[in-house]
This record gives structure tokens, sequence and C-alpha cells, in this order.
């Protein structure tokens, strides 16, 4: 879990994401990269996709509206938590595979 820090500048208009809808990115922004490393041959579309989603949700949680979110949220935020740990053990495979190939090319 990271720590979340918080610079107010001045009070927010922007309403409380949902995060329920946010995981939900999450979630298809890991399968986007489960997607674009499952072959020998990675798809960069796949991880436009994912970076896409990823910026969506980091929008999202900016500022006092995501930090709002996160407080109000307790069941929302352990389900964006979890998630985010699926996607870092995606990204570890892959880049785990990454080396893994450069160790073995001549």
């Amino acid at each position: 879990m990271c720590g979340i820090v918080a610079v107010l500048r001045r009070p927010s208009d922007r309403p409380v994401p949902d995060l329920v809808g946010l995981v939900d990115l999450l979630a298809a922004a890991t399968a986007a990269l489960t997607r674009g490393t499952a072959g020998r041959a990675t798809p960069i579309d796949e991880f436009r996709v994912a970076a896409a989603h990823l910026g969506t949700v980091d929008a999202a949680l900016r500022g006092s509206a995501g930090v709002r979110a996160l407080l109000a949220d307790v069941p929302g935020r352990a389900r964006l938590d979890s998630e985010l740990d699926r996607q870092d053990r995606t990204v570890r495979e892959f880049e785990a595979g990454l080396d893994a190939a450069l160790d073995t090319e001549p």
C-alpha cells in the first residue's frame, strides 16, 4: 500500500469518484496487461489500453475528491488495494519473463 498525500490549493467542485467504477477500470487494465504479456510477441495496443485506464484512475483519485472517496468508502478502498496488488503481480511476472528472455538470448 502506498502513502496518500494531498495538497489542497482550493476547494474542489469535482464530484467524489465512485471507487467501484475505478476498481472496474483497474481490473480492465490488469486484464489488458495479462493479454499483453501472454504471448512472446507483446501487443502494444494492450499496454496502451492499460495505460489509458490507469490514467483515468489516477486522475479520478487526485485532489480532495479522490481523498474523500478513499476515506469514505472503506470496502471500495480495500477492493482498490486488492486490484492494485493483483496488477503489481502481473507486472512483476512480466518483468521476470523479460529478464529470463534476456538471460537466455545469445
